[in-house]
C-alpha cells in the first residue's frame, strides 16, 4: 500500500508513514473519501452525457434552425397566397355573369352538337311508351292504366342529304297491332304520304321554305347564328342584374352547400338586357352577314328592324310587367350548376341535377318526378316519371341513330296529286280505325267519364 499523503510505499504492519508521519488510518479514510468523490463525479458525468443525448434528440441542431425557419416562412407565405387566391376566385372570378355564361355555353354547345352537317346519310328510330300507376281501384281509372300499358308510339326515319331522300314512318300500336300509321317520303320539291300500305301516295308540292335539304345545307349558317345570339346575350349580362348568396339545398337526400345566383328580370333590367342584345347583334358584322343570307334581307334592313324592336320595348316601358327570377345553384370551384329555378308571381318551378343522368323537378317545393337519360353505344333511353297524390305516370322513350348507312328511295309511282284525292280515299282508313280495339277502349273510357259527372252535363 501507499501513503495517501506523500505516496511513499508502506508495509501493511506500519501504523505511521516513515517519510511524512501520516497515520495509516487517516490514509484509509482519505482513500474511502476520494473513492466516494470519484464515484460522485462519475455519476455526474454520466448524467451529463444522458442529458446531452436527450437534448440532441429533442431539439433541432443549431446549424439547421435557420433552414427550418425559412421553410416555415415559405409555407406560411404559400398558405396566405392560397387563401388570397381562393378569396379572389370566390369574390372576383366566381361572379353571377360567369356562372350564367357557363350555363349558356353548355346550352349552346348542346344545340350545335345536334347540328351535324358532316354526316351524309343516317337512319334513326324513336319508340314511346307509357305506364300509369295508381292507388285508385275505380274501373275507369284501371281502364286508363291498361290503355297506356298496351299502347306505344314509334317513329322511324332515313336521311340521304346528297340524293335528297327523307323517309318517314309513324305508327301507333295497341297490343302489338297497328291502330294508325303514316308512311311518308320527301324529295327536294315534293312530299308524298299515305295512311295505309294499300293506298297510293298523296303528292303535295313543298314551299321554298319547307325544303328540308336546304335547311341541312345551311346548317353551318345556323351554327353561326346560334353562336352569335349566345355571344350577344352573354355580353348583355351585368353583375348588377343579379343577387348572389350562399344556399343549402337537398340533392338525393343529402344537404349540399351551394352558391345561388339569381337574375332579377324586373322591367328596368329586362329592357336594358334586350337593348344591349340588340346593340350587340348590330355591332357583330359576321352575325349580320349570316342573318342577311338566312333571311334574304339586307344587313341595313335587319339593323333597322332590330332598332325598331328596341324602340318599341322602350316606349312600352310604362306598362306593368311581372318580375321574373331565374336562379342557378352551383357548387365547387368550377361553379358546376346543380339546380335551376324560374319564379314569377309567386309560382316557382325547379330542376335539380342529381347526377350526369338523373334530374328531378318540382313545383313550389313539391317533388313531382324524375327525368333519367341513359346513353349506351348508339342507343339513348329517356325515362320521365311524374307522380303526385298516389298517381304516377312513367313515360319511356328509346332512340337509336346510325350514321353512314344505305338509304333506299321509296316507290311513289302513281302518286295522286293533293288536288285530285277522291272523296272515298280515307274511307278505308276510318273503317280500320273504328274496327280497332283501341277505338273501343278509348270510346268506353270517354263515355264512362262523361256519364260519371252530375246530371248537369248529361244530354237532354
Amino acid at each position: 500500500m501507499y501513503c495517501m499523503n506523500c505516496g511513499k510505499k508502506m508495509s501493511s504492519k506500519d501504523k505511521f508513514c516513515e517519510n511524512c508521519g501520516t497515520s495509516i488510518e487517516a490514509s484509509v479514510e482519505e482513500a474511502e473519501k476520494n473513492k466516494e468523490e470519484t464515484k460522485t463525479v462519475e455519476n455526474a458525468e454520466n448524467l451529463k452525457k444522458e442529458a446531452k443525448k436527450i437534448v440532441d434528440t429533442s431539439f433541432i441542431p443549431k446549424n439547421k434552425k435557420k433552414k427550418t425557419l425559412k421553410i416555415l416562412i415559405c409555407l406560411l407565405i404559400v398558405a396566405l397566397l392560397a387563401g388570397g387566391t381562393l378569396a379572389y376566385y370566390n369574390f372576383i372570378y366566381k361572379t353571377p355573369t360567369r356562372a350564367f355564361s357557363k350555363v349558356i355555353n353548355q346550352f349552346t354547345d348542346g344545340i350545335i352538337d345536334n347540328l351535324d352537317n358532316d354526316v351524309k346519310t343516317e337512319k334513326g328510330s324513336v319508340k314511346l311508351s307509357a305506364k300509369v300507376k295508381t292507388s285508385s281501384t275505380e274501373s275507369s281509372m284501371m281502364e286508363i292504366v291498361d290503355l297506356f300499358a298496351d299502347t306505344d308510339f314509334s317513329i322511324d326515319y332515313e336521311l340521304d342529304r346528297d340524293n335528297k331522300i327523307f323517309n318517314f314512318d309513324m305508327d301507333i300500336n295497341y297490343e302489338g297491332r297497328k291502330f294508325i300509321g303514316m308512311d311518308a317520303t320527301m324529295d327536294e320539291y315534293n312530299m308524298y304520304f299515305r295512311f295505309d300500305d294499300s293506298q297510293k301516295y298523296i303528292k303535295t308540292a313543298l314551299e321554298e321554305n319547307q325544303n328540308i335539304f336546304e335547311m341541312f345545307k345551311n346548317m353551318d349558317d345556323t351554327k353561326e347564328i346560334v353562336n352569335g345570339f349566345s355571344k350577344a346575350l352573354k355580353k348583355s349580362l351585368k353583375d348588377k342584374y343579379f343577387e348572389k348568396e350562399s344556399a343549402e339545398i337537398v340533392i338525393d337526400g343529402k344537404d349540399v352547400k351551394t352558391t345561388k345566383y339569381t337574375l332579377i328580370l324586373n322591367k328596368e333590367n329586362l329592357i336594358n338586357i334586350i337593348s344591349d342584345v340588340v346593340d350587340n347583334i348590330n355591332d357583330d358584322e359576321d352575325l349580320l352577314k349570316v342573318l342577311a343570307k338566312a333571311t334574304d334581307m339586307e344587313k341595313e334592313s335587319i339593323k333597322a328592324a332590330l332598332q325598331m324592336f328596341k324602340a318599341n320595348m322602350i316606349t312600352s316601358s310604362n306598362e306593368e310587367l311581372p318580375v321574373y327570377k331565374i336562379a342557378i345553384y352551383t357548387k365547387g370551384l368550377n361553379d358546376s350548376a346543380v339546380r335551376y329555378e324560374v319564379e314569377a308571381e309567386g309560382q316557382k318551378i325547379g330542376i335539380t341535377k342529381v347526377d350526369d343522368e338523373t334530374y328531378t323537378f318540382d313545383i313550389m317545393g313539391i317533388n313531382l318526378g324524375e327525368l333519367k337519360i341513359e346513353e349506351k353505344d348508339k342507343e339513348k333511353n329517356i325515362t320521365l316519371t311524374i307522380g303526385y297524390m298516389g298517381e304516377k305516370v312513367i313515360i319511356s322513350a328509346k332512340s337509336k341513330v346510325e350514321k353512314d348507312v344505305k338509304v333506299k328511295e321509296k316507290d311513289t309511282y302513281g302518286a295522286i296529286s293533293s288536288e285530285n284525292v277522291p272523296d272515298n280515299y280515307f274511307d278505308s282508313v276510318m273503317e280500320k280505325i273504328t274496327n280497332h280495339k283501341l277505338y273501343e277502349v278509348i270510346y268506353n273510357i270517354m263515355y264512362s267519364s262523361y256519364y260519371s259527372y252530375d246530371d248537369y252535363y248529361l244530354y237532354d
